[in-house]
C-alpha cells in the first residue's frame, strides 16, 4: 500500500520513479492500486501495453466507476488511439449482448426534406 502514497510523487522524484518502476515490474499486481495506475500511465503514454493494462482493470467486481475506465474516457491523453481502443473494447462484448452488432448496422435514411418526419422514414416523429 505504501507505493500507492509514493506514487503520487514518483514523477517529480527520479530515482523514486525508477524504483516504482521497478516494483511494478517485479509485481504487476501493485498496479491494482489506483495511484500506482495513474503514475504508470502518466509515464508509458502511447505505450503499446498500457490498453491492455487499463482493460483488464475495468471491472473490479463492485458497480463503482474503476480509474482504468476514467483514463480510458480519453485515450488521446495517454496518447492512445481512440479508434484501437474502441475496437478492443467492442471485442469484449458477445455479439448477441450487444443492442445491435457493430458489423450489420445499417445507417439510417434521411426523410424527404418536403415531408413530415415520421417514424417511417426512421425518426421519432418530431
Amino acid at each position: 500500500m505504501t507505493w500507492n502514497y509514493l506514487a503520487l510523487v514518483a514523477d517529480r522524484q527520479q530515482l523514486l520513479s525508477r524504483e516504482l518502476a521497478q516494483a511494478v515490474a517485479d509485481q504487476p499486481a501493485l498496479l491494482d492500486n489506483d495511484g500506482v495506475l495513474a503514475w504508470y500511465a502518466s509515464t508509458h503514454r502511447g505505450d503499446e501495453n498500457l490498453t491492455s493494462i487499463l482493460i483488464s482493470r475495468l471491472d473490479d467486481g463492485t458497480n463503482a466507476r474503476t480509474l482504468a475506465s476514467m483514463l480510458l474516457a480519453d485515450p488521446r491523453d495517454l496518447g492512445l488511439a481512440p479508434d484501437a481502443v474502441q475496437e478492443w473494447l467492442r471485442s469484449l462484448f458477445r455479439p448477441d449482448r450487444l443492442w445491435y452488432p457493430p458489423s450489420s448496422r445499417e445507417p439510417s435514411k434521411p426523410c424527404p426534406t418536403d415531408s413530415p418526419r415520421t417514424i417511417s422514414c426512421g425518426n421519432s416523429g418530431t
